[in-house]
């Protein structure tokens, strides 16, 4: 039954999305080295000194923590520093073996949350957030990223504004659930009124997204915190064939790019609307799910079992709703519009220009010499979303 979909039986809420609610900064003294370390990447990545610091770390008991809170934030710091070490001098003839210290825990505590042993959207941005003045609310300028690879002030304002459109989407979360208890009970005004608050919500996003153009500099996104997200083992890779992790196998682990895409937002609201994606389309996003902690990966699956809400909608005969339905299409559309041009700004031109100054950096979509190979699929996937208005305007 649709009532019974409850927002906190999959940790999400409807103040702070798919983000995790208080998230910890610090592990148990125990720990403290893993506390230390983590906050001082940036730092010692710069001065060419973290892996020496990483050499030499013990393997601490990662029996130790305890808890689900403990255990994320762990995966945080541990993969945080797995790509300090690992990229530490750029793409040129990086470690092929992570050391113990870092390789048995993050290895460990990856398999007991149920996400890859990578940095990652879900470790990144999911459970990496906190206050600048606890006594004030949500606003942007009150975010802050708990951990960065980087220490920089577009960087910091990047978070931010990531940070911030999570948490405009959990009233479209809280949308969702009531939208479908809605259709449970044939309730039509009742539906109205959620697509609403998704279509609010969704719009809210964009607003935030825009803001990154005043606060974050395509140069200094796309080469001081891109290159900390590459991944092991995929094409294109400087580590091709994967990274081995000494004291779990000698069998190089493979382990995907960290993406803005990993966001639980828009696959959720395809799933509510009934959106229904080409093959390709299909594939890159059932790819990306693997990177979603398990209970969001839940959530959407969920989604997608229920009653269509696009066959309810078409099936009324109250244009009201239909009118509602379609909004709430268009400002799913209006976001990827403005996705696709984000990608494009701060990834794909910037890259290009990048790339012909220095040989060595790595371009993220190896598939396209010039980087653009993502940009076709987007506008697919946005035309899709179009595609799956009501029956009133086919």
């Amino acid at each position: 039954m649709a009532s019974e979909i409850k927002l906190e039986d999959y940790h999400i809420s409807e103040e702070v999305g798919f983000l995790m609610r208080d998230p910890l900064e610090k592990l148990p003294p125990y720990f403290q080295r893993w506390n230390e370390l983590s906050k001082k990447v940036s730092h010692l990545v710069q001065k060419h000194q973290f892996r020496d610091e990483i050499d030499t770390l013990p393997v601490l008991d990662h029996t130790v923590l305890r808890g689900h809170r403990q255990k994320r934030l762990a995966h945080l710091q541990l993969s945080l520093m797995t790509s300090g070490y690992v990229w530490q001098e750029g793409p040129n003839n990086p470690p092929k073996y992570l050391p113990a210290g870092l390789a048995i825990p993050l290895w460990e505590v990856s398999q007991e949350i149920g996400v890859p042993p990578v940095i990652g959207y879900s470790s990144l941005f999911i459970v990496n957030w906190g206050k600048n003045d606890e006594n004030r609310g949500l606003e942007l300028e009150n975010i802050r990223c708990l951990y960065t690879p980087y220490f920089h002030p577009d960087v910091l304002n990047f978070f931010s504004v990531t940070l911030r459109m999570e948490m405009d989407f959990g009233p479209a979360a809280k949308g969702i659930v009531d939208g479908l208890k809605c259709i449970a009970e044939d309730n039509e005004e009742g539906l109205m009124s959620a697509l609403g608050r998704i279509e609010k919500s969704l719009g809210q996003m964009k607003n935030t997204f825009s803001k990154v153009h005043t606060l974050t500099s395509p140069e200094v996104f796309f080469t001081k915190l891109v290159p900390y997200f590459n991944g092991f083992g995929e094409e294109g890779s400087p580590l091709p064939n994967g990274l081995i992790f000494e004291g779990v196998s000698s069998t190089p682990v493979k382990a995907p790019r960290a993406s803005g895409a990993m966001t639980c937002t828009l696959q959720a609201t395809d799933a509510f609307l009934g959106v229904k994606h080409n093959p390709e389309a299909r594939m890159f996003m059932e790819s990306i799910r693997k990177s979603f902690t398990p209970c969001h990966k839940k959530f959407v699956e969920k989604l997608e079992s229920m009653p269509s809400t696009r066959d309810y909608v078409n099936r009324s005969e109250n244009e009201f709703l239909k009118v509602a339905y379609d909004d709430c299409l268009s400002a799913l559309v209006d976001f990827r519009n403005y996705h696709i041009r984000i990608v494009a700004k701060y990834v794909i031109v910037v890259g290009a220009k990048e790339r012909k100054k220095d040989k060595t950096m790595i371009n993220p979509f190896p598939k396209s010499p010039e980087g653009a190979y993502p940009m076709p699929l987007l506008k697919k996937i946005r035309s899709e979303s179009d595609e799956s208005k009501s029956l009133q305007n086919k």
